[in-house]
């Protein structure tokens, strides 16, 4: 599983546990342990992601909380 896991993020393509969940046949609590297991093997890191703001800042707040409630996301490194 692990292997498929990596193979799907070497794609190119973007996606969220549920969908690699429903992909592999499993549940998303294994596919966010098998992440977790990956990036702390070293074949994978987490990235952060920045969200972009459409408005000029007016020191809102805004953004932090967009961005606290964004998905995970990880590259592979090797």
């Amino acid at each position: 599983m692990l292997s498929r896991i990596l193979n799907l993020m070497k794609s190119g393509t973007s996606y969220s546990v549920q969908q690699l969940a429903e992909h592999l046949h499993t549940t998303p609590e294994i596919i966010q342990s098998s992440i977790e297991y990956l990036e702390r093997l070293g074949y994978i890191k987490k990235i952060k992601v920045l969200p972009t703001c459409s408005q000029s800042c007016k020191n809102c707040h805004g953004c932090a909380q967009t961005l606290s409630k964004m998905p995970g996301m990880w590259e592979c490194i090797q």
